[in-house]
């Protein structure tokens, strides 16, 4: 029982949807099953792909194990073929509902830093963060240096779907202009990590130093550690008292190749496996 404004975000905010990228099963008269395709695209290498991102997998209890979303899920299929969309992307905790169809899971790695006591030389800026709306400062930064596979954000995009998910979630974000920014999810508690969803710096010495203006204020705040949604950008861009993160590794996500070469497919995942590209939880399907 979502609310209209989470399902209206798909058909009427989404400046990707087009009419028949959602499938319904009806069992006398009853909607009982249902896939939605969404369409993102991604920068990869000198060019953009077409992902097709599947959503909104749902079948209401008493009509399950029958096969309607895996037939739901192969119409999905050829019409992703039909589209040119190049693969496909999902996120579940059911992988097993989805591998006989050809997606995959794609293990990525996150990493927790924990927090020193001692301090250390005044960071470049302290995070002075901002109610959860999108700001012009924050589009322009997501996309300089880009990531591997960073879905393209437009302004209604950016706006409607990423500004939804920040402000439903009460995401606060802290943007240094010259640096970039940060996008954090505040925790109930300072014994639970402080969850940092999305990071986005112009170079490695700017991703240092938000960092480290970041673990100064966590620690202010008292927060005992720091989990981030995505490895940092640039290599060894921690700051020297966060050297040692742990790292661990997820699989709630799964690819499928719809049209590329199987070289470049293999690529992809890979990138994504090695942590060098992401899923932001603001891109969430």
């Amino acid at each position: 029982s979502p609310r209209e404004d989470y399902c209206a975000r798909y058909f009427s905010v989404d400046p990707w949807y087009q009419v028949g990228d959602c499938f319904g099963a009806w069992v006398d008269g009853e909607l009982a099953s249902a896939v939605h395709i969404c369409r993102r695209h991604v920068r990869w290498q000198d060019r953009t792909l077409l992902m097709g991102g599947i959503a909104n997998v749902a079948t209401l209890p008493h009509y399950r194990d029958r096969g309607l979303s895996r037939g739901l899920l192969r119409l999905a299929i050829a019409r992703m073929e039909e589209s040119g969309i190049d693969f496909s992307a999902l996120g579940t905790g059911i992988p097993g509902h989805y591998a006989p169809l050809g997606w995959e899971i794609v293990e990525y790695p996150v990493a927790t830093v924990t927090i020193p006591e001692e301090a250390w030389a005044d960071p470049h800026d302290s995070p002075n963060w901002s109610a959860p709306e999108v700001s012009a400062s924050i589009e322009k930064l997501y996309s300089a240096a880009a990531r591997p596979l960073q879905m393209l954000r437009s302004a209604a995009y950016f706006s409607g779907w990423t500004g939804w998910v920040w402000t439903k979630q009460q995401v606060r974000q802290w943007a240094a202009a010259d640096l970039g920014y940060i996008a954090m999810k505040q925790a109930e508690s300072d014994a639970d990590p402080l969850n940092i969803l999305e990071i986005r710096a112009v170079s490695a010495d700017a991703e240092k130093e938000l960092l480290s203006g970041l673990i100064a204020w966590a620690r202010e705040a008292g927060f005992k550690s720091i989990s981030l949604n995505c490895m940092p950008q640039w290599n060894g861009s921690l700051p020297h008292e966060a050297d040692n993160p742990a790292i661990s590794h997820r699989r709630g996500k799964m690819l499928r190749n719809i049209s590329l070469p199987a070289d470049t497919y293999a690529e992809i995942a890979k990138t994504y496996s090695s942590g060098q590209a992401c899923w932001w939880p603001g891109d969430g399907f």
